[in-house]
């Protein structure tokens, strides 16, 4: 019993000291995030997204992940913070030492991710501004316009304190004219419209939940051609009013497999990356796990005058990381699944 104490205690300091702090614990909270858009008259819709990130230990880099379904994309992409525009230099690799103020995007199946780099001090905040133009999102019929937009991601982690949302249409609204907005989920998401601007806020946003705003305004309000109309259907679009009416969704369903859930092969070279611990962890597991394997054969052999007893030790070497021990990446960890859309993002 004694020895199996101390083998406990030595595989206790191994997983304290073999992984990186950044790896065990999370390095950031999310204290605010505003979404803003503009639809334009071709049905395009600019958005500019501002994260604050409160970061309790030093942070080297974030990303998010952008759903796009399979008629939408995402262009002009562009980072910056405080003024200071990001440039784009690299691939977008998670859990990565890259010079500060840069950063990068990739298109994935079901999702568009940006990542981009930085060195924040530890209690520190930090606000970073991502734009870009979202084409594919609004569905026009012959009287009604619909505009899906996804502003918060099932793949984050941690819970969002607040969440600001603003939409901005073309013009103001016109007497007799029909405007709607509903938020998903709407115990979340209550946006009202006031001229031409529909807004709402969300509050304490728990991890792992979307938040998406519908609008539904009047087609007149755009100016359609053959080569800016995304996508143009026959008809009033009634029966879509009435499905978000009803609480429903008209939000597609995720195409492809979406980015890397865990970081890349080639964060394992980095100092700020968990590989390194991850590479030292596993042989001292792997010798903790043979001695204490012998010293239950030993204790339960016949030779032994001591009570046999049945040791169950299922699962008392099981990865405390849930797979690959990267995974964490100082709080990336699994923020970005590999089902598919969604949208996320995270931070190391």
């Amino acid at each position: 019993m004694r020895m199996m104490t101390v083998i406990a205690g030595v595989l206790a300091l191994c997983l304290a000291g073999g992984v990186p702090a950044e790896a065990r614990d999370t390095v950031y909270s999310l204290p605010r995030t505003t979404v803003t858009a503009t639809v334009a008259k071709d049905g395009s819709v600019g958005v500019v997204e501002e994260h604050t990130f409160h970061f309790s230990a030093e942070g080297h880099g974030a990303y998010v992940d952008l759903p796009v379904s399979y008629r939408s994309r995402i262009e002009d992409v562009t980072v910056s913070e405080g003024g200071l525009a990001y440039r784009e230099a690299g691939t977008a690799e998670l859990g990565v030492d890259r010079p500060a103020a840069t950063f990068a995007q990739r298109d994935c199946g079901g999702v568009h991710r940006v990542v981009w780099y930085f060195a924040a001090k530890a209690d520190s905040d930090r606000v970073f501004r991502l734009s870009y133009r979202l084409r594919g999102a609004v569905t026009a019929y012959d009287d009604r316009a619909f505009l899906h937009l996804p502003v918060w991601g099932k793949n984050w982690d941690p819970a969002l304190d607040r969440l600001e949302v603003s939409v901005r249409l073309p013009r103001a609204g016109k007497k007799k004219e029909t405007y709607a907005a509903f938020g998903q989920p709407g115990e979340l998401l209550r946006p009202s419209f006031a001229k031409q601007t529909v807004s709402g806020t969300a509050k304490d946003v728990p991890g792992g939940r979307p938040v998406a705003l519908d609008v539904v305004f009047p087609r007149k309000q755009l100016a359609l051609t053959p080569d800016t109309a995304e996508e143009v259907r026959n008809g009033s679009g009634a029966a879509d009013l009435e499905t978000l009416r009803s609480g429903g969704s008209l939000a597609g369903a995720d195409t492809g497999t979406g980015c890397p859930a865990t970081l890349t092969s080639s964060s394992s070279s980095s100092s700020s990356s968990s590989g390194s611990g991850a590479a030292v962890l596993v042989p001292i597991l792997g010798l903790v796990g043979l001695v204490v394997v012998s010293i239950i054969f030993r204790g339960a052999g016949g030779g032994s005058q001591r009570s046999r007893r049945h040791h169950h030790s299922s699962g008392f070497f099981s990865s405390s990381s849930g797979g690959d021990s990267s995974s964490s990446s100082s709080s990336s960890s699994s923020s970005s699944s590999s089902d598919g859309g969604g949208g996320g993002g995270g931070a190391w």
